[in-house]
């Protein structure tokens, strides 16, 4: 047909605005000739509208304002996404992008939500390679010198694809045409990216949406992991544009994205609807305004954050999230604090560091969960930054200390004087970690008190007994490399390694002798609708009192405020026993052990290689052969008795929904843990756990407790040992497991046999249903 029937059909399409209206029909054609490479730049396409019969422009601001969800998403979809992936996204997909981040961020549906920050994180990672390509190709070249060669065609190719996506003509020679092609892409994805920073952050306002919050830090850790801080050039004077400036060829989209200082500071953005709009600078400083610098000829070095992101205001703003009432929130904005440089902008002292710390210790005692959380976050945060970054001496017991290392001479010489030998690393995390010990040894003897003297298991309850302490050694304990920390075997530092940990495995025996009875007898609590009537009395001048005559400032009931902090103490418990099987070097087989010494004593590195090694950080999950050289730092009997308070502690005393969950996770962990081991002790652990379990089920003299709440704890306790098996090897405790049931199950009669109950409570139950095809094979030829 005729340009002028193209036309006006596509006219035609854009006036429809019911939903599956024509404007999602061009999309999905679109979108499907982008992915079959039919079609060529969308820039090109909107310089030329008779060959589309359409305004493209005009359509895809459209479809960002669709009343429909799929369609705004295909819209992203379509200006995110390229089959190519080092070519630079051109003036068009990074305005209709802007545009949707500023109309549909709060409007998206939790389903759509993740695959939006997807293709945002895709975008990214688009342009840090096309960012990288062109730098490659052009940075540190003179376009005066390439003025005068002609590269070969598939250099004009590239030419012809830069100049149309930045709507640019070729300037001089192919080869200057590339140069100011690819300083021109550069410098609009710098522009896109500083502004899409500086927005994020004025996203992040106090009383802001958790949608929009939540939202901002996904893509700001996106940006941050493209990106991290200590790679990226930091921001200097901007260079006078010499005569061949590339200024022009990206003024359209730069002067519409660019931030400005105040922007990263979140204090001159401005908000119209929850969008935020950034103020708009002339053209003529394009190549200065647009937050960058340039290299000696002139090409613009790719800078994606603005000037003042790595600053105490944007450290302010996300430490202001990190104790926000949403998880998320808070573990996505420490996150992103970790990617930040060391030491925080803002926090470079201990006088500036310690009042931090003072809040964050006081929002550990919290009863409630949010502020506990938010404490110990901000505190191992701090722990990761200053004690194990740089070695900064932190201590939480009595009062929080922070002590800064002093010069590195007199430092080592302080350490050839010690008697005990220690490197910085192994001070300030030993250090840490005993002042955290130290807190719940404090509540262990609070309430082991009598009560004449102040104590008690209630005074120490609305302190929540020890919840945040272990809490924060769990946050800890996952970001140690703990095989590096204690270094080669029979040194000082895996002696004083082994005698934390070993101290740390009896305190989690005391806390779950204290706290486990009280959730042992839950059918004698008080319940919700009791508390008035049962604990609550009105005085003659029509005020409450707490409960045994306290004052209204109380927390609450007496069994509610116990059994609150006890079944979160060992819920902490539960899963600091899972968390350091997981990342504690567990010993391995003789054999393994003397072939790894052996293997480490050929491939040793030179003596002055040995610190920075130890202070190496890595994956904080250990095998038992990264563990083999610095020898067991968690042995076989701490092992074992971890998975006895597990087992006969928890799992089969407790009768807490909560508190057996988590010690289901733990087991679940440990045991996981143990058959993946080469130490044949460890390897039939949870083989004798389970044989405890189906021991439990035929015990004699049962009575209906010990099966009320579904047998509380005895399914989880077996589903947790079944699901631990690997799933790459053939099952060797399902079938034993499941034969020994059936047979208890049909030697009883369920209505009157307590352990027939009990072992189809087991094989019925959620935590049960592990059985595989080869497993259920087995099962019909028994």
């Amino acid at each position: 047909s005729s340009s002028s029937s193209s036309s006006s059909a596509g006219t035609a399409l854009l006036e429809v605005q019911s939903p599956g209206s024509g404007v999602a029909a061009v999309l999905i054609l679109l979108r499907a000739g982008r992915q079959l490479q039919l079609l060529p730049s969308l820039d090109s396409l909107v310089q030329d509208k008779e060959a589309l019969g359409l305004d493209l422009k005009q359509l895809l601001f459209a479809a960002v304002a669709h009343p429909s969800e799929a369609v705004r998403v295909d819209c992203l979809d379509l200006v995110a996404s390229s089959p190519k992936g080092t070519e630079p996204p051109g003036n068009l997909e990074l305005m209709v992008t802007a545009r949707w981040l500023s109309c549909c961020l709060r409007s998206t549906s939790v389903g759509k939500r993740n695959t939006c920050i997807g293709l945002l994180a895709k975008l990214l990672a688009r342009i840090k390679a096309a960012a990288g390509s062109c730098s490659t190709r052009s940075a540190g070249k003179s376009p005066q010198a390439l003025a005068s060669k002609r590269p070969p065609n598939a250099a004009r190719a590239t030419v012809a694809a830069l100049a149309a996506a930045s709507g640019t003509s070729p300037v001089g020679g192919d080869a200057a045409a590339v140069w100011h092609a690819d300083a021109a892409a550069v410098l609009r994805m710098r522009a896109f990216c500083q502004w899409l920073n500086a927005t994020l952050v004025g996203y992040l306002y106090p009383g802001a949406t958790y949608e929009r919050k939540f939202f901002a830090l996904e893509v700001l850790n996106a940006m941050l992991a493209l990106w991290p801080p200590s790679t990226v050039a930091p921001h200097s004077a901007p260079s006078p544009s010499p005569k061949h400036s590339h200024a022009s060829a990206g003024d359209s989209t730069a002067a519409s994205l660019r931030p400005t200082d105040e922007a990263c500071g979140g204090g001159a953005s401005k908000r119209d609807g929850g969008a935020t709009q950034v103020p708009a600078s002339s053209s003529k400083s394009s190549s200065s305004s647009a937050g960058g610098c340039m290299d000696a000829v002139g090409f613009p070095i790719f800078q994606p954050y603005c000037a003042n992101f790595l600053g105490d205001r944007v450290v302010r703003l996300l430490l202001a999230n990190a104790v926000d009432s949403w998880e998320k929130l808070r573990q996505n904005a420490s996150c992103a604090l970790l990617a930040f440089p060391t030491p925080l902008p803002g926090l470079v002292d201990p006088a500036s560091l310690l009042p931090l710390v003072t809040w964050a210790h006081g929002l550990l005692w919290s009863p409630r969960m949010r502020e506990a959380d938010a404490g110990a976050r901000m505190l191992a945060l701090v722990f990761t930054k200053y004690g194990s970054g740089l070695h900064w001496r932190i201590s939480l017991f009595p009062s929080p200390a922070i002590l800064a290392p002093s010069h590195p001479q007199q430092q080592q010489q302080q350490l050839q004087h010690s008697p005990v030998p220690h490197t910085p690393m192994f001070v300030a995390c030993h250090s840490f970690l005993s002042s955290i010990l130290q807190l719940v040894e404090q509540q262990i003897q609070l309430a082991q008190a009598p009560e004449a003297e102040g104590g008690g298991l209630l005074v120490a309850s609305r302190t929540c007994f020890a919840h945040g302490p272990l809490l924060l050694f769990r946050y800890v304990c996952t970001d140690i490399n703990w095989a590096a920390l204690a270094g080669s075997e029979g040194s000082a530092n895996a002696a004083g390694i082994r005698a934390l940990l070993t101290r740390l495995v009896d305190l989690l025996h005391k806390v779950v002798g204290i706290a486990a009875p009280p959730l042992a007898t839950q059918s004698e609590g008080v319940g919700a609708g009791e508390v008035d009537a049962a604990d609550l009395t009105v005085d003659d001048d029509g005020g409450e009192e707490g409960p045994s005559g306290q004052d209204a400032d109380d927390m609450g009931p007496e069994t509610q405020v116990i059994n609150t902090a006890c079944w979160m103490s060992v819920k902490e418990a539960a899963l600091l026993a899972g968390s350091l099987a997981q990342v504690v070097p567990l010993p391995a087989a003789p054999a393994a052990a003397a072939a790894a010494r052996a293997t480490k004593a050929a491939a040793a590195p030179p003596a002055g290689a040995s610190a920075a090694a130890a202070n190496t950080r890595g994956s904080p999950v250990a095998d038992a052969t990264r563990g083999a050289g610095g020898g067991p730092l968690l042995s076989e009997d701490l092992l074992t008795g971890l998975g006895s308070m597990l087992l006969e502690q928890l799992l089969l005393v407790i009768k807490h929904t909560g508190a057996v969950d988590k010690a289901e996770i733990g087991l679940c962990t440990l045991a996981s843990k143990s058959l993946r081991c080469t130490n044949p002790m460890l390897n039939a652990l949870p083989g004798r756990w389970l044989a405890r379990c189906l021991l439990r089920i035929v015990e004699p003299g049962q009575h209906l407790d010990d099966i009320i709440r579904r047998s509380a704890g005895l399914p989880p306790a077996i589903g947790a040992l079944l699901r631990a098996e690997p799933t790459n090897a053939p099952k060797a405790l399902m079938p034993i497991t499941m034969a020994q049931l059936l047979a208890v199950a049909a030697n009883g009669a369920p209505a009157l046999d307590l352990t027939a109950v009990a072992s189809l409570q087991s094989m019925g139950g959620r935590h049960a249903r592990m059985t595989t095809c080869d497993t259920q094979q087995q099962q019909q030829q028994q």
